[in-house]
């Protein structure tokens, strides 16, 4: 397989909330505690049943270890924070400050992409916060030639960081070998430093073993050496009824996307499993990044729109209509066809999208920049300022990264040309590169969809905590204590402070979800 470069921009936040979703193997079910490890001027909150051994030689950090070496990690505190890049993503507007924080990934990225047992490296997606400070969390998945364990790569990723590091504890001797790894990292700035955590996991784990990981990839982990946790306990009435979301689709229908029909497909297949899951009566609409899309229903963009009109919960008919074909414009104008759709004579308002009490997001599929300008008259399009902002519309995104952060010379692109991933950081979405492929080197969206639905399906959360907690300590429903777990249980997730529930575990209407959550006022 040929080794392909998707690097990493930031993203904007994503929010989960109430999610079902099935899963093998044995439930993940990490307890929470107050271990901490202490690390320069801050200290880290250590998630239980992960252990932490200090590194020496040039660095404040530890190596992290769970489920019998099948996790391995870092967590790494560098001094002052010095770091160029970092001090000018402090005060700077969200879709920048998002990408110069995902800047130390970067570096990661390209330690790893240029090492000679590296295959290929896809990324998963990509997310930026702005609290409870700027950090970028990154998901990779590595393939390599020779077989490696978790702790094996993270120590090769330690390199990349800090090449002072020493004292990398032997891995666990049960722990598995595999040539295919998932690698999550976190970079951001907090309290004068700048602050890493990592997780490996083999790639066959990962859904299992997910609540673990995120526990270990949590910002609210980091607090200061002086600060004492503090505990709390919330309440929450579960609504009754079903919760409601609706999606726009833009889907590129040029002659580019030739290569990518079958993953659009299997990209739909993914998506509507995930929303069933999740118990969410959802509806979609297509329209595409073609031409013509301000003349009401008549222009060439709304062709799937004026055909089927608005699915509503129909893989079928979901899968069959996503992949829009190639004989579409070559003009592609993904962001301002969206806008002409939803605006209030729009062709996606007039079949009458958003449904009443239903949130709206946005999913644009392109291959190619944005060229906003060719259809606006060559009025540029406002990030900050735009029909998607003023709505609470969230933005997600799977397209082209065409122009990263270059660590070489420190300069920042201004994305002029492509817009996409800085709407996304703007209205808080998430997103992943088009060209992501599965092992086998073939197109897949699978993971991107996957997660869209996911957080898409929780924007309206009834279980959003009041702070940033460090740990969960408690969840009860009906006052039944339900355990962390990816399948009939729950998580917790760090975008918007939410409590995640799946399968079994979803509470019913009118019950009583009660948690209890150690935190730290940031």
């Amino acid at each position: 397989m040929k080794k392909g470069i998707l690097q990493i921009i930031g993203s904007g936040m994503i929010a989960f909330a109430v999610i079902g979703c099935g899963g093998g193997g044995t439930p993940d079910t990490p307890d929470s505690n107050t271990d901490t490890t202490k690390l320069g001027n801050l200290k880290y909150v250590t998630p239980s049943g992960v252990t932490a051994k200090k590194l020496t030689g040039g660095t404040e950090g530890a190596a992290l270890s769970a489920k019998s070496g099948k996790i391995s990690g870092l967590v790494i505190v560098q001094g002052s924070s010095s770091s160029p890049k970092m001090m000018k993503a402090i005060n700077m507007n969200p879709a920048k400050s998002a990408r110069i924080a995902g800047s130390g990934i970067n570096d990661i990225y390209a330690g790893l992409n240029a090492d000679t047992n590296t295959d290929s490296i896809a990324l998963q997606s990509s997310q930026s916060f702005q609290n409870p400070y700027v950090f970028t969390v990154s998901d990779y998945r590595v393939i390599i030639n020779n077989a490696m364990t978790p702790a094996a790569l993270s120590q090769q990723i330690l390199g990349y960081i800090d090449a002072n590091a020493t004292g990398y504890p032997v891995a666990d001797p049960s722990a598995p070998s595999t040539t295919d790894l998932r690698a999550l990292i976190l970079y951001g700035s907090y309290q004068g430093s700048d602050v890493y955590l990592v997780a490996v996991v083999p790639q066959a784990e990962y859904a299992v073993l997910r609540i673990t990981v995120n526990a270990i990839i949590n910002a609210a982990s980091f607090i200061p050496n002086n600060a004492t946790l503090q505990s709390k306990t919330e309440t929450f009435t579960t609504g009754t009824g079903s919760s409601k979301m609706d999606f726009l689709f833009v889907v590129d229908d040029s002659g580019s996307m030739g290569d990518d029909q079958d993953a659009l497909a299997k990209a739909a297949e993914d998506f509507t499993r995930e929303m069933s899951s999740a118990g969410v009566n959802y509806r979609s609409a297509i329209v595409t990044t073609s031409s013509g899309i301000e003349d009401s229903m008549n222009g060439d963009a709304n062709r799937i729109l004026r055909e089927v009109g608005i699915i509503e919960n129909n893989e079928t008919r979901l899968k069959e209509k996503l992949v829009a074909g190639t004989s579409g414009s070559t003009t592609e104008t993904g962001i301002w066809n969206a806008e002409q759709a939803l605006q209030s004579t729009g062709s996606a308002t007039a079949l009458g999208m958003p449904q009443t009490a239903a949130d709206l997001a946005v999913i644009i599929i392109s291959d190619e920049p944005s060229q906003y300008t060719d259809r606006s008259g060559g009025v540029d399009f406002n990030v900050s300022s735009n029909l998607f902002v003023t709505r609470g519309i969230t933005v997600y995104g799977i397209f082209e990264n065409l122009s990263p952060w270059d660590s070489t010379t420190g300069n920042l692109d201004d994305y002029n040309r492509s817009q996409y991933d800085d709407l996304v950081d703007v209205t808080g979405g998430i997103y992943a590169d088009i060209k992501s492929t599965d092992s086998n080197g073939d197109l897949d969206f699978s993971n991107i969809m996957q997660k869209i639905a996911s957080d898409a399906g929780g924007i309206a959360s009834q279980f959003t905590l009041m702070n940033w907690a460090t740990v969960v300590t408690e969840v009860k429903v009906g006052g039944s204590i339900i355990v962390a777990n990816a399948t009939n249980g729950y998580s917790y997730n760090q975008a918007n402070k939410s409590i995640v529930f799946y399968g079994t575990a979803i509470p019913v209407a009118n019950s009583t979800v009660t948690v209890k959550y150690q935190y730290y006022q940031y």
